[in-house]
């Protein structure tokens, strides 16, 4: 009996996470600058007198990642340079702001929630100190959102090796040592026109069960190339995917889940 594939593509956040460097890999990474390591005065991303701590987003930097658009917020600075600092809802008229993160300073004594990435740590909620660590009894914590995921559709492809929209051989079927690729395209970016990891998973469908042949840490992985919104993996098949298949030929054309 032949049995149809079907192929599961699970998409995620490629997540970006917050380090303190003596210099960011380019500008559009910087979020803000410390006169030092802690006990620090603050100064925005460009600040005239070039403070070397640089906070850093160490992922792909987004688009004009520091335009202000009303709740990307990271935390507020009394002057653009040398200055005390206190949380993004205060008064202060210097937004530190970045990318699509949303920000929030945490009680005293506080820390950040599972999900969220730590920016730095204030003295006090106003008037305040920075530390690049959390040695000050505020947290400054941040997500990557919030974000309005874009409604794109999206599809899937079995190609050969020469890019042809069939599977290789003539009859239809692949076999042990055959090698193809598994396109997703009309992939939405992630956050700030990021890349997004697309997670293929492979299963044999009888019509009885479905067999498990590349799923879980087996998986196939790939991220996107946000400039075609498209992701690509080559996957050669292997005795165990074979086996995994319960020995049956692989035919038939793939089947799309999308869950992200």
């Amino acid at each position: 009996m032949k049995r149809g594939l079907i192929l599961v593509v699970f998409l995620s956040y490629l997540i970006s996470f917050v380090s303190a460097q003596n210099t960011c890999s380019s500008p559009d990474q910087i979020i803000l600058r410390l006169s030092e390591e802690d006990n620090a005065h603050g100064e925005v991303w460009n600040g005239a007198n070039g403070y070397t701590t640089e906070i850093c987003f160490s992922g792909a930097a987004p688009s004009n990642p520091h335009s202000c658009s009303g709740n990307n917020n990271v935390l507020r600075l009394a002057a653009p340079t040398n200055a005390h600092a206190e949380g993004p809802t205060g008064s202060y008229g210097t937004q530190i702001c970045y990318g699509t993160l949303s920000c929030r300073i945490t009680a005293v004594g506080g820390s950040c929630n599972a999900g969220e990435t730590f920016i730095v740590s204030l003295s006090a909620t106003t008037n305040a100190h920075l530390a690049e660590d959390n040695s000050y009894p505020y947290d400054i914590c941040c997500t990557a959102g919030p974000v309005t995921p874009p409604v794109i559709p999206i599809g899937v492809q079995w190609l050969n090796m020469i890019n042809e929209a069939m599977l290789p051989e003539p009859d239809g079927k692949v076999y042990v040592g055959n090698t193809i690729k598994l396109v997703a395209f009309g992939v939405p970016d992630a956050p700030g026109s990021n890349p997004r990891e697309v997670i293929f998973e492979i299963f044999d469908d009888d019509g009885v069960g479905d067999d498990d042949i590349r799923t879980g840490s087996n998986a196939l992985r790939a991220f996107t190339d946000p400039s075609t919104n498209t992701a690509e993996v080559i996957w050669t098949i292997t005795q165990a995917d074979y086996d995994a298949g319960k020995g049956d030929e692989l035919s038939g054309s793939p089947e799309l889940e999308l869950q992200v």
